[in-house]
């Protein structure tokens, strides 16, 4: 866990040039850049688990200093949900009206007692992010509620992004309107697919027309921008069903929109109609899928990351940004996760924990203390994410001599279609942002090659890939 010198970066950098996974740049390049077999191995998670009281007295020791001047992001969870998607498995709860109420509570008082400290005091709030579950399920009433404990635990910029999120079945106007008095400033919609026929198959109650009816309405309020989601993959979906969706979207004066790749987790009914069936997802498809979608927004909007795109300049995506960065972010709520420093921690999974929890202020169950270097790999990281890499930039603000390993990859991958020159920055084109989490995994495990323990890394060493820990981030 010891800080790399640029020496050892240098030295461990010629047994990295010399790495058969390194020279093929991470992958077999067949008919590139979309045929491409990348050979993920997985990075050495630089972390150390910290015991329950080692943890609460790292983040009590980090609450009671002044925040750096660095901006940080607030996340709060909301796990309830009238739906049941058939893709979905995140932590949430069907929707009953009075255990909402308790947690909202519950919320309220951790959100209070974060509020005492001297973190909150002096922190400057860039990024606020209602997720779940669906925070729609709120009623007006708990929305005010809990922005109004936010604001004031809190110094909130006037400009800070404030998103939250929904399905088109809970929100209604009333609950928009409270929302946007109250501060919040961004929708986001997980609307998925517009086409009636996929919709139904995902366990969506309502049509194509009634679904763009009530986007439409919300954008016409013209009190914040929205943004949803699109899914690339989805049962029944087509070339032309995506272009329309796309199209759909657009008709609607949306800010911004995510496109995600459909992602079969074991637990979902999806995943396990997948598991019944032997059923596999056909690459051909979702390359046809997702080329499809990027050829029309590509006509009318910007990418502002790999999977991010903007019809507006107001449209920051912000809290991603900061997220991905490594910046702080206080989570408020059960079966979530955040960062306070070099600590990243889980709250409780289960209402019975997180009742627990609050009742002794603010009690993750679970953290750990993340490797030195992690900050100049969050730089890096962050931007692959945005598909644009301008190594010199990483070299300057890492201190680290980060061209040396970047540069080779990246010019393999433009030979291969996957990034462009622009002067000195990298840029992903569409092939490169449909493989970019592909391409982020091999970055990270360069860089952790270079950062940490050069010998663990050996591409041909059988027993030391067996013990790699893969190195997942805690999902938000």
């Amino acid at each position: 866990m010891m800080t790399v010198t640029r020496e050892q970066w240098r030295v461990r950098w010629e047994s990295l040039r010399n790495e058969p996974l390194f020279v093929a740049a991470g992958a077999q390049w067949r008919r590139a850049p979309w045929d491409i077999a990348w050979r993920d191995i997985p990075a050495l998670a630089q972390q150390v688990r910290l015991d329950p009281d080692a943890l609460q007295a790292r983040l009590k020791d980090y609450l009671d200093r002044p925040a750096s001047a660095r901006p940080i992001a607030l996340y709060l969870h909301i796990p309830f949900c009238t739906l049941q998607c058939t893709y979905c498995a995140f932590s949430k709860q069907h929707y009953q009206e009075r255990q909402v109420e308790e947690y909202v509570a519950l919320l309220l008082q951790e959100i209070a007692y974060i509020g005492q400290t001297e973190f909150a005091r002096t922190a400057n709030v860039a990024a606020i992010f209602f997720g779940g579950g669906t925070p729609g399920v709120l009623q007006s009433e708990q929305i005010q509620a809990i922005m109004g404990a936010l604001h004031k635990a809190f110094t909130i910029a006037p400009t800070a992004e404030i998103t939250f999120e929904s399905s088109l079945d809970d929100l209604n106007m009333e609950k928009y309107h409270a929302a946007v008095t109250s501060g919040i400033n961004r929708f986001s919609f997980g609307v998925q697919a517009f086409t009636t026929d996929v919709r139904q198959r995902i366990g969506r109650r309502d049509t194509r027309e009634s679904a763009k009816r009530r986007l439409s309405e919300y954008v016409a309020a013209g009190r914040a921008d929205i943004v949803i989601d699109l899914i690339y993959g989805l049962p029944g979906q087509t070339v032309a069903s995506i272009r329309e969706d796309v199209r759909d979207a657009m008709e609607c004066g949306i800010a911004g929109l995510d496109l995600y790749k459909l992602q079969i987790l074991p637990k979902s009914i999806l995943g396990q109609q997948y598991k019944r069936n032997n059923w596999t997802q056909d690459q051909d498809k979702l390359q046809e899928l997702f080329r499809a979608a990027t050829e029309e927004l590509e006509a009318v909007a910007e990418p502002i990351s790999c999977s991010h795109w903007r019809t507006r300049k107001s449209e920051r995506s912000l809290y991603n940004t900061l997220v991905f960065a490594g910046h702080d972010m206080v989570a408020f709520g059960m079966a979530c996760g955040g960062r306070l420093g070099r600590v990243r921690f889980m709250k409780p999974i289960v209402p019975p924990m997180y009742r627990a929890a609050v009742a002794q202020g603010y009690r993750p169950m679970a953290g750990s203390l993340v490797g030195t270097e992690d900050a100049a790999l969050r730089r890096l990281t962050s931007a692959a994410d945005r598909g644009v890499i301008i190594p010199q930039r990483l070299d300057e603000e890492t201190d680290l001599p980060m061209s040396l390993f970047l540069t080779p990859i990246l010019q393999s991958w433009e030979t291969n279609g996957l990034v462009t020159r622009r002067g000195d920055a990298y840029v992903y084109t569409a092939a490169g942002r449909y493989a970019y989490k592909a391409m982020s995994r091999f970055l990270k495990w360069a860089f952790h090659y270079l950062a940490y323990d050069a010998a663990a890394f050996a591409s041909d060493d059988k027993d030391a890939k067996n013990n790699l820990a893969a190195d997942n981030p805690m999902s938000f």
